[in-house]
């Protein structure tokens, strides 16, 4: 079974998302023609205006099942992540993360789906863990519970189908990226064992800290029964504009 799969960061309504910015990431999204999709940072609001960042990216690419879970912090107000797909979704749930000493009103979500795909039953989750260098425990005990709730509905047994798709806002030297790699594959880095494959430049228009130096932050997991197919760092260049501030990451992973 191959499952085509991109995951991206989409920074909310900001950086001119009216302005060119959808269309840049709807065409570049509609080339990749992924079974399923993995967005952080996407809003979904109806005041003053309706806006639905999910079904706008997900409808225009023939995506017809989603399910989105908001962020429970005033900061990103009404933003969160989702999951789309291409095949009905058989169930869903979403987990508050715990939260932090350095801002306890930043709550982060995981969301976890379990697709109808052809042949079986897929498992997706996504999240998006803090931003700041100095949280890296919170990513990891953040993390933690991501896979405990993964290993307890069985997704991380031996020829389970299971992807976790996310922006972990962390490089692969920090714990976290351990944490993961001891249940999953790393898509792009087997692929690319040499490569740098940064999804987070400071040098774009969107940087807002271009203190920070560009980094590696988004990834697509899969079991490690499954065969990775192909991976790419995606939608890293203006069309006209950038479609975001962090590139995508896209993996073709054979179950």
């Amino acid at each position: 079974m191959n499952v085509r799969c991109l995951t991206i960061n989409v920074a909310g309504l900001g950086f001119g998302w009216f302005d060119g910015r959808r269309d840049a990431l709807v065409r570049g999204v509609q080339r990749l023609a992924p079974d399923v999709l993995c967005l952080q940072e996407a809003v979904v609001r109806n005041d003053p205006t309706l806006v639905d960042q999910v079904l706008e990216v997900a409808g225009a690419v023939g995506l017809g099942a989603a399910a989105f879970a908001p962020y429970g912090s005033p900061g990103e107000p009404q933003g969160g992540v989702a999951i789309a797909s291409r095949w009905p979704i058989r169930h869903v749930e979403s987990r508050a993360l715990s939260r932090g000493p350095r801002d306890p009103s930043d709550e982060r979500v995981a969301l976890f789906a379990t697709l109808a795909a052809p042949a079986r039953n897929l498992h997706v989750a996504n999240t998006h863990l803090p931003w700041r260098p100095e949280e890296a425990g919170l990513r990891q005990d953040q993390m933690a519970r991501v896979l405990r709730q993964m290993r307890a509905r069985g997704w991380l047994d031996p020829g389970s189908p299971s992807i976790v798709a996310c922006d972990l806002n962390a490089e692969e030297t920090e714990p976290v990226y351990a944490l993961v790699t001891a249940d999953l594959q790393d898509a792009w880095r087997r692929r690319h064992p040499q490569g740098a494959g940064v999804t987070w430049r400071n040098d774009t228009p969107y940087a807002g800290f271009r203190h920070l130096p560009s980094r590696r932050l988004d990834y697509v997991f899969a079991a490690r029964g499954a065969r990775i197919v192909d991976t790419a760092v995606v939608l890293d260049a203006p069309d006209p504009v950038y479609p975001s501030d962090h590139a995508g990451v896209f993996a073709v992973l054979d179950f």
